[in-house]
């Protein structure tokens, strides 16, 4: 599913020194919105910045105005489908509960929210997961059933423990052609998570 998010090409002869990710594993889901939905992807707020900062004084205020804003590249017709998620990654989500523990975690009750999540279990009016392998600082919304992973009939092979006694090991093989697919690219819409700048703790430096 890393690939889904990260993945921006596919290479004959992957590099995973280079491409960590597997950004050059395969195609992914945000790179069919960059390619066949661009509108969709928000890189910027202030014009030739390269950067969308969030948090206060930043481009949007709060997560919540960022969501949002997300949402609102949706095509129109699907604004109102009861079936959206917003998609936010862990680093986001744990700067916004660092600042809820700021201005109220001195309030037993309100410090109890914030730990059992119900504060922040929605962003922007959207119920709001946080999904493995999803880049740090990125924020999506779709519905689950929008992104999907295609594996082509019969293109499995494997072999499972072959001696390679050059190496001395056993080796095991498994290949597949798979593709990611964004069923209704109108439905998606995401950001340049790459592009997302928070606030250093304590200092007024975007980072």
């Amino acid at each position: 599913i890393r690939v889904g998010f990260y993945g921006t090409s596919a290479a004959k002869n992957t590099d995973i020194e280079t491409n960590p990710n597997g950004e050059d594993v395969n195609e992914g889901w945000i790179e069919a919105l960059r390619k066949h939905k661009p509108e969709n992807v928000l890189s910027e707020v202030m014009p030739d910045s390269g950067e969308i900062r969030i948090g206060e004084g930043g481009d949007f205020v709060n997560l919540d105005l960022a969501v949002l804003t997300i949402k609102n590249l949706l095509d129109h017709v699907f604004a109102s489908s009861n079936d959206l998620v917003a998609i936010v990654g862990n680093e986001l989500v744990a700067s916004d509960q660092a600042r809820l523990y700021a201005q109220n975690g001195n309030t037993p009750s309100e410090k109890a929210k914030i730990e059992m999540r119900q504060v922040i279990s929605t962003y922007g009016g959207l119920p709001t997961y946080t999904v493995s392998n999803f880049p740090p600082r990125g924020i999506m919304v779709t519905s689950f059933d929008n992104l999907s992973i295609y594996i082509l009939n019969n293109s499995i092979r494997k072999s499972v423990g072959v001696k390679n006694d050059k190496k001395d090991r056993i080796e095991n093989f498994e290949c597949m052609s798979m593709a990611y697919l964004v069923e209704q690219l109108g439905k998606a819409a995401t950001l340049e998570f790459d592009n997302v700048k928070l606030k250093k703790s304590g200092s007024d430096i975007w980072e």
